[in-house]
């Protein structure tokens, strides 16, 4: 299925390690005659790693050729720099550095249950409250009964409309009232598991554990998210019709006032490309067509011919996005109801 996108890469591959190799050779060599002209011996770590972060040249290719000059390479230390790697040579757990507190909070909390995809407000319950103090630029949390007027916080609950950054989608912004209290949230993050934390400040009153809550969604920033997050899969399809089936989506960044879109393709696009990628977005809009939505198993979406991002990870079961029969994907994120929502699609810039 990926014959030609294998093939494009590989070449393109081919040619951009050829450069690489030649502009780290370039580099090596000056390094060399430096290092002999102070008498060194090894290589300076910092500037091994260097040469792979900043280059791209590999660290197993600097040490042979180091040894053929007769230099000594610490190639662990620079991988340890590069890749943070553990001094065992095991990767390193991608949640060690998380603050104990939301490990805390995870412990009482568990799974947040999210109720965003039908409403934007609801009733739930404080489960836990952090409390955030500053140190110079560091961040300090502590798990709190109680947080008064003033306190910056991140605030679990039972379930909510709120929904927390992933897939690309921002975090909701909004409002969490209780009994004289408000708390205005600013950001929705989910940092552990499936724990959802509103973060923000308490504006009136004391916020506190146990207490009845409702909440509100910012329904203007929702409305203004969904319509990019619909565009940015319309313009997936567009993208793969211009410049063929390999222009794949590897990553995104959907707000409320502008869409970023990454994708796989091995040159800049024309300005008659951006044109017609254009105007293919804006046909689809002027279609209307309704946005559905599905839950069905992944082996009913891969049937339904639903495509999928690689690197994203989804469970036995996943939600199906239908914007007319060229655009199929799995995606857990908020959208529109109808095309015709999204209004204008403008390109803006390309890079």
């Amino acid at each position: 299925e990926r014959r030609s996108l294998i093939e494009e890469v590989s070449k393109g591959e081919e040619e951009r390690f050829r450069a690489t190799m030649a502009r780290g050779l370039k580099k090596l060599n000056k390094l060399f005659v430096d290092m002999r002209a102070q008498q060194k011996t090894e290589v300076p770590v910092d500037d091994v790693a260097d040469l792979y972060s900043t280059y791209g040249f590999p660290i197993d290719l600097t040490e042979v050729i180091a040894c053929e000059e007769g230099f000594d390479v610490d190639a662990k230390g620079a991988r340890i720099l590069v890749k943070g790697e553990s001094e065992d040579g095991g990767d390193i757990d991608p949640t060690a550095a998380l603050d104990p507190a939301f490990r805390e909070v995870q412990a009482q909390v568990g799974h947040t249950v999210f109720t965003g995809y039908d409403r934007e407000d609801g009733e739930s319950e404080i489960k836990a409250i952090i409390a955030i103090t500053r140190d110079g630029e560091d961040e300090r949390r502590a798990v709190v009964g109680e947080a008064p007027e003033g306190t910056e916080v991140e605030i679990a609950v039972a379930e909510t409309p709120f929904y927390a950054e992933s897939g690309g989608q921002a975090g909701d912004e909004g409002t969490i009232r209780g009994d004289g209290f408000r708390v205005e949230v600013t950001d929705t993050q989910r940092p552990l598991g499936k724990m959802v934390l509103h973060r923000g400040r308490v504006k009136d009153g004391a916020a506190k554990v146990g207490a009845e809550v409702s909440l509100e969604v910012d329904h203007g920033r929702r409305a203004a998210t969904r319509r990019n997050h619909s565009a940015t899969h319309l313009l997936h399809w567009a993208l793969r019709e211009v410049l063929g089936e390999h222009a794949q989506q590897k990553g995104s960044l959907v707000g409320p006032d502008v869409l970023r879109f990454d994708f796989a393709h091995n040159q800049p696009l024309s300005p008659e490309q951006v044109r017609s990628v254009e105007h293919l977005v804006n046909d689809k809009i002027l279609t209307n067509a309704p946005v559905q939505t599905d839950v069905m198993s992944m082996t009913e979406a891969r049937d339904k011919g639903a495509m999928a991002i690689f690197e994203e990870k989804y469970g036995d079961t996943v939600r199906v996005l239908t914007m007319t029969d060229d655009s199929v994907e799995l995606c857990g994120g908020t959208h529109a109801s109808r095309l015709g929502d999204i209004g204008l699609f403008k390109v803006v810039s390309e890079g």
